[in-house]
């Protein structure tokens, strides 16, 4: 099983060339359960979907969350929650993307989110890290034939108090870190002319992740940064990179 989680960057830069490199990057991945950040466009969203072949779209009535699950497994159940705690800095909320998938043997929770941004903002995401576990406790059972899966953009290093506290309060682990450790990994890096570019200059830093039930960490096969060199057209397809797990059950 394969999942894969980026950002999308929504309609910015070269919206048009971007989405072709995001299409070849994700046939060439083949992922079985794809977490998208910053995808406002529903249109766009069942576009994906159908050049795909993805049998299966969990998104939002509200496409102000930008939060978007493309699945090979057939969800029972999804629900949007829209977050209370909300950065002084931002002028929308932040939302966590559940659904309930089934695969043959499992029953797979998962969760795509996105936490607010700015640099300066460590606060409001220890606070929302704080409410999106309580969230996840409410939706994941814990059980041998139940997988919990969380991922998506914390805006967060993975020495920052927030990403610490959510990893161990929700026992799940950082794939990423599992497999590769002391790597820097950055998924935010200055080699995108688009993360270069932006304004204000952030600095490289890992802050994408998929983090996996800690009972499922045995089947852990491979966890790679993905999207982290141009593609055909010469350009990125987003200003971050990926994540791509690959789980051998």
């Amino acid at each position: 099983m394969r999942i894969l989680t980026l950002n999308t960057w929504h309609n910015n830069g070269p919206s048009l060339q971007r989405r072709e490199v995001l299409i070849q990057g994700i046939v060439q991945y083949a992922p079985d359960i794809l977490f998208l950040q910053e995808l406002f466009d529903t249109d766009w969203s069942r576009q994906l979907q159908a050049r795909l072949a993805y049998p299966f779209l969990i998104a939002t009535d509200s496409a102000h969350s930008g939060l978007v699950i493309l699945s090979k497994f057939p969800p029972k159940g999804n629900e949007i929650y829209r977050m209370t705690i909300k950065s002084p800095f931002e002028t929308y909320w932040r939302y966590a993307l559940w659904a309930e998938l089934t695969d043959r043997v499992h029953r797979l929770n998962v969760v795509n989110t996105h936490l607010s941004w700015e640099l300066k903002d460590h606060s409001t995401r220890e606070e929302q890290v704080r409410e999106l576990s309580s969230f996840v406790a409410n939706r994941f059972p814990r059980s041998e034939s139940d997988i919990a899966i969380v991922a998506g953009d914390f805006n967060s290093t993975p020495d920052s108090r927030a990403m610490s506290w959510f990893i161990g309060a929700s026992e799940l682990i950082d794939t990423y870190a599992t497999l590769h450790s002391g790597a820097t990994g950055f998924t935010w890096s200055s080699r995108n002319l688009f993360a270069q570019n932006h304004r204000p200059v952030l600095p490289d830093r890992r802050i994408d992740y998929i983090l996996a039930d800690s009972g499922f960490a045995k089947y852990l096969k491979r966890c790679e940064v993905v999207f982290d060199s141009p593609g055909a057209l010469g350009i990125f397809a987003s200003d971050h990179f990926g994540v791509l797990a690959e789980f051998d059950e």
